[in-house]
């Protein structure tokens, strides 16, 4: 399965889905008195901070997701830290930390490897699992080896995934996946991913099965503020799980449907967003119950 274990703190960064939060019981203060450049310092939810994000002389070096499910009154936490080739991110490192169970903790970490083409867009990735156990330690788990597609105005528009699992020192790729990424003008409007299986020479074998479908619509025109990040940042979230890449977009989906398809039966859930804004157009707030954060650069 493609990076499941890793879905719920994308989540968190994602801003979908907390439902341990009371959607009206905070009505929203945050109005930022900030009128020059900015970035996204957190994001807080009823007095509870979902998403950290750490800066060093205004470039941001990692962040960290807290993510609450009603299983534990304690949070999954995940942990991003970024290292940098001149200015671009050239890896991106997330840990990710659920509460223990019986005791015992569990830790799973992504690390993804970017690879840039001479125009200075993001055209290769490598992206590998680890787990760590209480009695394995740290083992290795998949490799995913990807590629980029842009269309003529360099929009990114599918990412290809040969998956490979440990086979006695190297790795399998006998699997792979696919996101294809529509737009409805400047926004991502539909992130469709597929799972298919990879023949001996490599290439997709047989009729790829739907894994994902997320669609967006109703984009308001002020500012997405998550675009106040790394470009290569919110990409990262893409690489990990396709529905990542709707944090590229310029402005902000007021309707947001996702439907799952593993285990055969379609499992859709539809949710509606409202939101306020500060006199520069940036969202301080969603739904009376998120808050937006920034910090002036």
């Amino acid at each position: 399965m493609k990076k499941i274990l890793f879905i719920a703190s994308l989540i968190a960064g994602f801003f979908i889905l907390h439902s341990c939060v009371d959607p009206n019981s905070l009505v929203n203060s945050n109005v930022s008195n900030i009128t020059g450049p900015r970035i996204l310092s957190r994001v807080d939810s009823s007095g509870v901070t979902l998403a950290k994000y750490h800066l060093t002389n205004n470039k941001l070096t990692g962040a960290t997701t807290f993510t609450y499910d009603a299983s534990s009154p304690n949070p999954t936490v995940g942990t991003i830290s970024l290292i940098y080739s001149g200015s671009k991110i050239s890896v991106f490192e997330y840990l990710s930390v659920p509460p223990a169970v019986s005791g015992q903790n569990f830790q799973y970490k992504n690390v993804i490897k970017l690879t840039y083409d001479t125009s200075g867009k993001v055209t290769n990735t490598i992206l590998e699992e680890y787990i760590t156990t209480p009695t394995t330690g740290t083992v290795p788990g998949r490799r995913l080896v990807g590629t980029l597609t842009y269309n003529s105005s360099g929009k990114v528009i599918k990412q290809f995934q040969k998956i490979g699992t440990p086979a006695g020192g190297i790795f399998d790729y006998s699997m792979y996946s696919e996101d294809n990424i529509t737009y409805s003008g400047e926004n991502i409007s539909g992130v469709e991913t597929f799972w298919g299986t990879l023949d001996s020479a490599g290439n997709p074998s047989g009729t790829p099965g739907m894994f994902s479908k997320i669609t967006a619509a109703n984009f308001d025109t002020k500012i997405n503020p998550y675009t106040t990040l790394p470009k290569e940042f919110n990409l990262c979230w893409g690489v990990i799980q396709g529905f990542g890449f709707m944090n590229l977009n310029p402005n902000n989906y007021s309707t947001l449907t996702f439907t799952h398809y593993v285990g055969g039966t379609p499992v859709t859930t539809t949710q509606n967003f409202q939101y306020q804004y500060d006199a520069q157009n940036y969202p301080t707030a969603f739904n009376n119950s998120h808050d937006f954060i920034y910090q002036a650069l």
